[in-house]
C-alpha cells in the first residue's frame, strides 16, 4: 500500500544535525583504511598462492631434498669423526698400561658400536640393515617393498650407520646414503606440501626416487655429476637429478668450509698429477692389463662373497650359532677383524688405524714410495702407519690389499647399515698402487716411447685401479666419472675409462654384479637387465625357457588319472572352457566324482575331514589317511589300486561318474566325502 503524505503538515519534533567536518574526515579515513586492508589481504592471498605453487613444484622439492641430504651427510661425517677421535683418545691413554689394554680398548669400542647397530636393526627396523642399493634397484623396477621407506627405518638407518662407520671396520656409506636420501624424498612427499601428487602418481614417484639415489651419491663424495650418468637415470629425468645433486654437493662442501674442516672448497681426495703431457699412448697397454686384472679380482671378490654368504646360511653349526642371538655373528666378525686391524699389533704394518679416506690420500700420492721426501711430515706419517722404515714397501701394500679384500667381503655380511663402494674403492686403489710400483721396477727407463714423456705415476695407477676394481664389482661405468670428481683432476680420465670398460667386460663374463648377487641372496623380486656381453640373448624366446610339463585337470579327466596325479604331484592346475568357472565348480565336479570308502573310523583326521569338506586341504594329510585307514577292508596302499581296478571308476570322467557314485553309496552307507587334491586356480 502506498500512502500519500503531505510533508508540509507533518510536525517536526526534532531535527537531525548535519555531520561536521571532523566526522567527515574520520569517515573518509575509515573508508581508506578498509580499502587498504582489502588490498593488503588480497596481496597476502596472492603471495600465499604463489608460495604454495612454488613449494609444490618439482624444483623446490628437489632443492629442499638436496639441502637436507647435504646437511645429513655432513652431520653423520662429523659424528663419525668425533667418535673416532674419542676412540683414538682412549687408545693413546691406554699406551702406558701395555699392549693388552690397548687391544681391549680398540676391540671393545668397536664391539660396542657394532652390537648397538645390530640390535637396532634386529629389534626395531630389520629393513635398515645392509646397503640399500639392491632394494632401491628393485623399487626402481616397479616392485613395492612395504616398510622399507618408513620413518622408523630412516631413524635406525641414520643411527646405525653412524655407529658402524665409527667402528674402524671396512664399511662404506654410499649405499646407506642412497637409502637415506630415498627416505627423505618419501617423507617429504608425505608430510609436507611438497609435491602432494607424487604419492598418487607411481611414474612420478619412481623419478623422484631415482633423483634421490643420485642425491645420495652426490652427498657422499660431493660429486654431483658422476652418478647421474648411470643407466637408471633417463634423459627426461636428468634435470631433476642434476638439480638435487648439485644442491646436495654445494651444501655438503660449504658446511665443511664453514666449520673450518677445510680451508676452501676442494675435492674428496684431491691429487696433484702433472697435467702438461701426462702419458704416452703406449702406456695404455699396462692400463688395459690393469683393467683386466681388476676384472678378474672383481669376479673373485663376488665369488668370495657368495661363498661366505652360503657358508653362513647353509652350514648347520653356523645357523645354530646365529639363531641363538643376533649379536653372536657380528661379535665374532668384529673380534676377528678388529684384532687384525689394531694399530698396536698387526695393523701397524698396513695402515690399520687409518680411515678409508686417509688411506686413499696416501695411495694417491704422485711420487713413488721408494722416493719419499726425507725429513717431512709425509715421511713421518708413512713410517708411522705403513712401517716403511722397517719393511719393504711391497709388504705393507700387499698386506693392505689382501686384508681389505677379504675383510670387506666378510664385513658386509653383518646385519648392520653399511655400504660397499668405499672399501672396494680403497681395495682397488691398493692394488693399483702395487701395480704402479712394480712397473717402474720392470722398466726403470720407462716404456720405449717415441716422445720423451714422463711415466704414469704410481698414484695414477692407484686412481685407475680404484675406478676399475669398483666398476667391475658394481658393474657401473659411471665410476670413471665419479673418480674424476673425487680427485678433482681429469689428467688420467682416458686411461681410467678404458680400464673401467675392460674390467667390466672381464668381470661380466664371470660373475653378476655384487648388487645383483645380494638381490638373489635376499630373493627380491627383481628382473635383471639383458646381459650386454652377447647378442645371442636377444634371440631367446619364451618357449626356450618356459616349463612345458604342466599337470592339469579338466572335466574330462578320469578318476584313474586323478589318482595317478595324486601319487606324483601335490599341485594342479584347473582348466575349464568357461572362464567364469572357478574353484567352486571344480569342487562340485570332484565331489561328484571322487569318494573314499571310510569304514568305521572316528579318528581326529576323519573328524577334521568331515568338518573341512573342501578341495583345499593339505595333500600330506590325505596321504597319511590313505596309508593309515582301510578302504573296503583293504590296506591303505591297496586303496589306490582298488580305484584303478574298478573300470567303472577308472574310465569314467568326472561328469559321468555320478551314477556309479550313487550306486556305491547305496551299497556302502559309511562312505564319506574325501578331498584328494590340492588345487590352484590359474
Amino acid at each position: 500500500l502506498i500512502q500519500l503524505v503531505d510533508l508540509d503538515n507533518i510536525p517536526i519534533s526534532r531535527t537531525r544535525n548535519k555531520p561536521t567536518t571532523l566526522q567527515m574526515d574520520n569517515l573518509s579515513t575509515d573508508n581508506d583504511q578498509s580499502k587498504k586492508q582489502k588490498v593488503y589481504r588480497k596481496s597476502l592471498e596472492n603471495v600465499y598462492e604463489i608460495l604454495i605453487n612454488c613449494m609444490s613444484s618439482d624444483w623446490m622439492f628437489l632443492a629442499v631434498l638436496g639441502i637436507l641430504m647435504g646437511t645429513f651427510s655432513f652431520g653423520i661425517d662429523n659424528c663419525v669423526r668425533k667418535l673416532r677421535s674419542f676412540h683414538f683418545f682412549l687408545i693413546y691413554q691406554s699406551v702406558k698400561w701395555g699392549v693388552v689394554l690397548q687391544w681391549c680398548t680398540w676391540v671393545g669400542f668397536a664391539l660396542f658400536l657394532i652390537l648397538f647397530a645390530a640390535g637396532l636393526c634386529h629389534y626395531v627396523a630389520p629393513d635398515a640393515a645392509g646397503s640399500g642399493i639392491p632394494e632401491m634397484k628393485t623399487l626402481l623396477r616397479g616392485v613395492v617393498l612395504k616398510e622399507y621407506l618408513t620413518f622408523r627405518t630412516f631413524i635406525v638407518k641414520v643411527i646405525g650407520l653412524t655407529m658402524a662407520l665409527s667402528s674402524s671396520l671396512p664399511l662404506g656409506k654410499e649405499g646407506p646414503f642412497v637409502h637415506i636420501a630415498s627416505h627423505l624424498a618419501t617423507l617429504l612427499s608425505k608430510w609436507t606440501i611438497f609435491m602432494p601428487h607424487a604419492q598418487e602418481d607411481s611414474y612420478l614417484n619412481k623419478e623422484i626416487l631415482a633423483a634421490a639415489c643420485a642425491v645420495g651419491v652426490a652427498s657422499t663424495y660431493g660429486a654431483p655429476v658422476g652418478e647421474v650418468t648411470s643407466v637408471f637415470f633417463p634423459l627426461r629425468n636428468y634435470w631433476r637429478c642434476f638439480l638435487a645433486s648439485l644442491c646436495s654437493a654445494i651444501v655438503f662442501r660449504l658446511l665443511t668450509v664453514a666449520f673450518a674442516e677445510a680451508a676452501t672448497v676442494e675435492a674428496f681426495c684431491p691429487t696433484s698429477f702433472p697435467a702438461e703431457f701426462p702419458f704416452d699412448i703406449l702406456y695404455l697397454i699396462p692400463v688395459c692389463l690393469l683393467g683386466a686384472m681388476c676384472g678378474l679380482f672383481g669376479a673373485a671378490f663376488i665369488h668370495l662373497f657368495k661363498l661366505w654368504t652360503k657358508l653362513i646360511k647353509q652350514t648347520k653349526w653356523v645357523l645354530n650359532i646365529t639363531k641363538r642371538s643376533p649379536f653372536i655373528y657380528p661379535a665374532l666378525v668384529v673380534l676377528f677383524i678388529a684384532t687384525l686391524n689394531c694399530p698396536a699389533l698387526y695393523g701397524k704394518y698396513f695402515a690399520g688405524g687409518l680411515t678409508s679416506k686417509e688411506s686413499v690420500e696416501y695411495l694417491f700420492q704422485n711420487f713413488s714410495w721408494t722416493n719419499v721426501p726425507k725429513n717431512s711430515t709425509i715421511n713421518d706419517n708413512m713410517n708411522k702407519y705403513w712401517s716403511l722404515e722397517k719393511t719393504n714397501l711391497f709388504l705393507p701394500l700387499t698386506l693392505f690389499t689382501i686384508n681389505m679384500f677379504w675383510m670387506t667381503a666378510m664385513s658386509i655380511t653383518m646385519a648392520v647399515p653399511s655400504g660397499t663402494f668405499i672399501p672396494i674403492f680403497v681395495t682397488g686403489a691398493g692394488f693399483g698402487r702395487l701395480f704402479g710400483e712394480i712397473i717402474p721396477m720392470m722398466f726403470p727407463n720407462g716404456l720405449p716411447t717415441i716422445n720423451d714423456v714422463p711415466n704414469i705415476t704410481p698414484g695414477g695407477y692407484a686412481v685407475i685401479g680404484a675406478a676399475a676394481f669398483s666398476g667391475s664389482v658394481t658393474r657401473a661405468i659411471s665410476t670413471s666419472v665419479v673418480v674424476i670428481e673425487m680427485t678433482g683432476q681429469t689428467t688420467y680420465f682416458l686411461p681410467t675409462i678404458i680400464a673401467v670398460l675392460v674390467s667390466n667386460a672381464v668381470c661380466s663374463r664371470l660373475e653378476n654384479s655384487l648388487y645383483d648377487t645380494i638381490i638373489c641372496n635376499k630373493k627380491l623380486p627383481y628382473l635383471p637387465p639383458i646381459p650386454p656381453t652377447s647378442s645371442a640373448v636377444h634371440m631367446v624366446t619364451a618357449k626356450d625357457i618356459m616349463i612345458d610339463t604342466v599337470h592339469y585337470l579338466t572335466l574330462n579327466t578320469t578318476l584313474g588319472e586323478m589318482v595317478f596325479l595324486m601319487r606324483k604331484i601335490n599341485d594342479f592346475t584347473w582348466l575349464h572352457p568357461d572362464k567364469r568357472a572357478g574353484k567352486a565348480d571344480m569342487a562340485k565336479a570332484v565331489e561328484r566324482g571322487i569318494y573314499h570308502h571310510h569304514s568305521r573310523s572316528t579318528t581326529d583326521d576323519s573328524n577334521y575331514l568331515k568338518s573341512n569338506n573342501s578341495l583345499y586341504n593339505n595333500s600330506s594329510l590325505i596321504k597319511k589317511i590313505l596309508l593309515q585307514q582301510s578302504v573296503c577292508e583293504r590296506p591303505g596302499e591297496e586303496a589306490l589300486e582298488w580305484l584303478n581296478d574298478k573300470n567303472t571308476l577308472r574310465d569314467s570322467n568326472v561328469e559321468d561318474s555320478s551314477k556309479n557314485i550313487q550306486s556305491a553309496l547305496k551299497r556302502n552307507r559309511n562312505m564319506v566325502l574325501l578331498p584328494l587334491l590340492k588345487l590352484h586356480e590359474h
